[in-house]
Formats: structure tokens, sequence, C-alpha cells
């Protein structure tokens, strides 16, 4: 199982709870540098905040493997997924059927760019889980849902015709 870094904590825990009902041997968390405020913060990136996230949760640390990115401004998901690609050329997993972990409809992007940074050896299925910050239902009733499906459909559309690897 693959895992955005900078999903939220209750997305966490039922990808946490997936994995244990499911057939996954290590959970990959994934993602770039934070950003913002990581002076304040021991962890300087998404997935290393994350695989402390998942221990305090109860998740065995020895199934835990950390995949950080370079620090970029642009084309975070896909650097995130060249960091997995990296963790899967070096051997610590032998496996080529991925299982991605994400929010909302930031997953058609990000299955779209980790199939691009991956190749066509790798079978990638995801599973997008509930947003923190609005019903996905009635996303269109508050600023929050309308921005994040605009940004999203935008940030789609360049990743499908503009993006370059």
């Amino acid at each position: 199982m693959v895992i955005e870094g900078w999903i939220h904590d209750s997305a966490l825990e039922e990808a946490a709870a997936r994995f244990h009902s499911g057939n996954y041997s290590r959970m990959v968390c994934t993602g770039v540098p934070i950003d913002v405020g990581s002076y304040l913060l021991e962890f300087k990136s998404y997935p290393e905040m994350t695989a402390e996230r998942l221990k305090e949760i109860g998740f065995d640390p020895e199934k835990i493997i950390v995949s950080v990115g370079d620090d970029v401004k642009k084309d975070r998901t896909f650097t995130a997924a060249l960091a997995l690609r990296r963790t899967l050329d070096s051997g610590t997993i032998k496996e080529n059927n991925l299982h991605l972990i994400t929010t909302g409809p930031h997953g058609r992007r990000s299955l779209m760019l980790f199939k691009k940074a991956l190749g066509p050896d790798y079978n990638i299925g995801v599973t997008c889980l509930e947003p923190a910050s609005y019903e996905p239902e009635s996303w269109y009733t508050c600023s929050e849902g309308v921005r994040y499906i605009i940004n999203e459909l935008i940030a789609y559309t360049y990743a499908k015709l503009l993006f370059r690897p």
C-alpha cells in the first residue's frame, strides 16, 4: 500500500484499517518536504511525519517505508511518485501491484502521475478517501469544496495536457 503523506488524520486511520484487513505487506509513505512551518516541527517531510502518525496509532514500524521526494515548488505529486520509483528500484519492495491511498478528487491526478512515474511494469489501483474539509456529496455548498474541485480540475487539466516528465 502507498499512502500520500499529506492526508488528514481520519483518512490515515482508515488507510491503516484497510491495510490490516487487506493483503498488504508494507505501507509506503510518499511525499515531499514540508513547505510551511517545518522549522517548528521535528519532521522535515510529509512522509516522515505520516510514518510517525502511523506509529502513534499503533501501526507496526517494521512495515513502514518512508519515500521522500525532492524539495520542489511544482509537480509535487509526480516528484513523490519518482521517490517511490527510487524506493522500488532499490529492491526494498519486490512488488509490482500497488494500491495508492489519497483523498478526494486528487486521486484521479495522482493515479495518472504515479503511472507516468512508475511505468508499465506496475499495476496501480487507487482509493480516494473522503476529504476532511467538506462533504463530497455537497461540495458545491461550501467555499472549501468549490475551491478544492476547481483547483483539482485545473491541476488535472495541466497534468493531462501540458505536463512533461
